[in-house]
């Protein structure tokens, strides 16, 4: 996330337009399950960088139980599925029906 702050903040300086904003992070208090929040709070960072004239949002997750399975990659864990199609993961479920998932993985 530095490198991120970083190097948007030297663009702008150098007189860049911006094209894309950057979400650091969604905390969602831990006795507040179920209740959409972190649905809502990227649906409300997408209204605002449109609002902005940017087209994108960049938000650098990790998903929610990935954590339970550190031997399995991140390509392999996000293509999980559950029978009836949905991601088995429930940060992916939250932002996959609304297209807000592309997802490419870093080592």
């Amino acid at each position: 996330m530095d490198a991120v702050l970083q190097d948007g903040t030297s663009l702008l300086r150098g007189g860049a337009d911006p094209t894309a904003a950057s979400a650091p992070m969604v905390v969602v208090r831990p006795d507040w399950p179920g209740k959409a929040i972190s649905a809502r709070a990227v649906t409300a960072m997408a209204e605002i960088v449109g609002r902005h004239g940017m087209r994108d949002l960049v938000a650098p997750v990790r998903p929610t139980d990935k954590h339970r399975y550190p031997l399995i990659d991140m390509a392999r864990y996000i293509s999980w599925r559950h029978d009836d199609g949905t991601a088995f993961d429930p940060w992916i479920r939250v932002l996959e029906p609304a297209c807000w998932v592309r997802h490419r993985t870093l080592v």
